[in-house]
């Protein structure tokens, strides 16, 4: 590995990172002082609890006060172990690290000599459980716009497959980082970004005079060392020359460019004839066409005449007039010739669309000349069309379902899901999901738990230019469930209501039915009715009166919800409470002595009323008629004697929980 410091009055060139992680992420350069050194140190910082390392410039006076099982060179790492000394007793050393206390430190280290870059490597790269990996790659010096190599001071680890490389900018600056091994190859006597040989190299071609130079390198910062005009070339290295054109002819005197000042002849000859020097061709660059305006998509070639004293080097590059990025070099070439016409062919599928310069950039001793041209390449626009339009859909309570939705169209069509009933987007809100397939179609998950609803939802599709509204109608279903019972009513003299509640999507319809003691099913009037819906939830209310009941004798009601696609009904006893009444007058009666005779006494309440028979003689005494039959039909009763010979009174008594009622029948026997 070859380390090079070009003179200078300070110290050494030093990796300078305070608190990394990893050892390997350091990416500054610093110049220390003179009388510093490169060192690395690993230490435990017990405020954060974490792992550091710090990289930079210790003074030839700390190092040395380093206890020397620390004061290793890089060059020759030592291991420490976890069972290694944590603590230094020098107190002082202490001060001079800058470490607290009770921070632990597990290593620090000093290069041997003043050398560059020398703590690349930490003090422990050689533990396998280190806190990092060594890069695999090269460490190379990473610049732009920088007027020589030597004075940049950032670095860059490559990959595996790269070198370092520096190149001269459009700007006449130079640019420094990692290429690939693809980009490093060698084209004739000038080398685009040339590998290091003993043969060719590009590495200082026309410094002197301005012009461009490019190269490739593979040892750490050594793209530091080409194209500048204050490090000198390693060992072996060679550059080409300057000198544009030695011109020789038999028999005459060729005389190279004032660059120059020895004459040769290839033939010895008699004499020799002056010969005049061809002036050399300016070098000029005309770039067609002056501007280009294509669909994105397609292929366009430019044209670019480059005119010079070869050797000349042609390349292209493409800035984004938007963000001001501009591509590495294409359509490299190298001419042998005083002119040629390079023709590059742009790939416009591979960038957005938009504004570019297309820059046509030639490099020779004399020089550099550039000529830029204007690139439009315009997005395809193809009007939006409906493929897939999102259909009405019926849920299903506890299903998940999904609703498609497809516009075709450039540019690029986007996708909003909206609730027309509230007007807000429901696109990945909390009951639905949406995403896009690769085919550009649009889908809505709706979810098994998505609250009831009939409303009318949009598919807003759209780009920039245009928009479309596809409407659909969501209808919920849900089978019909009672989530309130009718309860056993009982009845008076007044006006009594039953109710039932049911859950249903779409809302149920509920109807009303009487069961009658005799098991007739009545249907109830639609005035008996009144029903309330809340969404998914309907309250149906019945009015029944008692005269209703004792008129149809009734025994129970029913209510019954069907919203077209199930049923489901509930019932409740119903019991009216009348208070007993006999209903026939009471009067007198007079019979022939050991006649027959038959009374009818007649009664009615709810419950139905209990009846007996009683009879008190003319002198008030109560007396058990032998003879007496009594017969019941309902609440109807009926006394049968068959031989009647004492005077009194027959009373009729009728009974229910409500009342006990009378009524007396005089009997006068003659």
């Amino acid at each position: 590995m070859v380390y090079i410091s070009f003179a200078s009055d300070g110290g050494p060139l030093c990796f300078d990172c305070p608190r990394l992680r990893n050892p390997y992420a350091c990416t500054t350069i610093k110049r220390c002082p003179k009388g510093f050194k490169c060192f690395s140190k690993y230490y435990w910082e017990p405020q954060s609890q974490n792992l550091y390392w710090d990289q930079g410039c210790l003074s030839d006076s700390f190092c040395s006060a380093l206890p020397s099982q620390r004061a290793q060179a890089l060059s020759s790492p030592v291991n420490f172990s976890a069972t290694a000394e944590l603590r230094t007793p020098v107190s002082r050393v202490r001060r001079l690290e800058g470490l607290d206390d009770d921070a632990l430190r597990f290593c620090i280290s000093c290069c041997k000599d003043y050398s560059d870059y020398c703590n690349m490597l930490p003090c422990d790269h050689t533990l396998s459980s280190g806190p990092g990996q060594v890069p695999s790659g090269l460490t190379c010096l990473s610049c732009t716009d920088v007027s020589d190599p030597a004075n940049c001071t950032n670095a860059q680890r490559c990959a595996a497959n790269q070198n370092c490389a520096v190149w001269t900018q459009a700007n006449g600056k130079f640019g420094m980082g990692c290429k690939d091994d693809t980009l490093c190859q060698a084209d004739g006597d000038y080398i685009t970004f040339g590998k290091r040989n003993t043969d060719v190299a590009a590495a200082r071609v026309g410094v002197v005079s301005g012009t461009g130079c490019r190269a490739c390198c593979k040892d750490n910062f050594c793209n530091s060392l080409y194209c500048s005009a204050i490090n000198d070339l390693p060992t072996g290295i060679f550059t080409v020359a300057t000198t544009p054109t030695t011109t020789t002819t038999p028999l005459t005197t060729s005389t190279t460019t004032p660059l120059t000042t020895t004459t040769t002849t290839p033939m010895t000859t008699s004499s020799t004839i002056p010969t005049t020097t061809t002036p050399a061709t300016p070098l000029s660059v005309t770039l067609q066409p002056k501007q280009m305006t294509v669909q994105i998509g397609s292929n366009v070639s430019f044209n670019c005449r480059v005119q010079g004293q070869p050797p000349l080097n042609a390349l292209f590059t493409i800035t984004d007039s938007q963000n001001s990025t501009t591509t590495l070099p294409m359509c490299v070439k190298s001419i042998t010739t005083v002119q040629e016409d390079v023709i590059c062919e742009i790939l416009t599928s591979q960038r957005p669309h938009g504004l570019y310069q297309v820059q046509c950039i030639a490099n020779s001793n004399q020089g550099s000349a550039m000529e830029s041209v204007v690139l439009d390449v315009k997005e395809i626009t193809v009007p939006l069309s409906v493929d897939i339009h999102p259909s009405d859909i019926t849920l299903f309570s506890g299903m998940p379902a999904n609703v498609y939705c497809r516009v075709d169209g450039s540019p690029t069509v986007s996708y909003i899901w909206i609730d027309s009933s509230t007007g807000q987007d429901i696109t990945n809100s909390s009951n639905f999901r949406t995403y896009v397939t690769a085919n550009n179609t649009a889908v809505l998950e709706i979810a098994p738990q998505a609250p009831n609803t009939q409303a009318v939802f949009v598919c807003q599709a759209y780009n920039r230019l245009d928009s479309l509204y596809l409407p659909f109608n969501v209808n919920s279903f849900i089978n019909v469930s009672i989530t309130q019972s009718p309860q056993d009513i009982t009845l008076t003299d007044v006006i009594e209501n039953m109710s039932c509640d049911f859950e249903s999507w779409p809302p149920a319809n509920v109807s009303w039915f009487f069961l009658t003691n005799t098991n007739l099913v009545i249907p109830a009037n639609e005035s008996q009715i009144y029903n309330n819906h809340t969404g998914p939830i309907v309250t149906s209310i019945l009015n029944i009166s008692p005269e209703l009941v004792k008129q149809l004798d009734i025994k129970s009601a029913s209510c019954e919800a069907d919203n077209g696609f199930a049923t489901k009904s509930a019932s409740a006893n119903v019991q009216l409470l009348v208070p007993a009444k006999i209903l026939t007058p009471a009067r007198s009666y007079t019979v022939q002595a050991g006649s027959s005779f038959s009374l009818r006494c007649e009664a009615e309440g709810s419950p139905l009323p209990q009846m007996a028979w009683t009879f008190t003689d003319e002198f008030g005494i109560n007396k058990i008629l032998i003879g007496a039959n009594v017969e019941k039909i309902g609440a109807v009763q009926s006394l049968k004697i068959d031989h009647i010979y004492d005077s009194g009174t027959f009373t009729c008594y009728a009974k229910n929980d409500l009342a006990t009622v009378t009524a007396a029948f005089q009997v006068i026997v003659s």
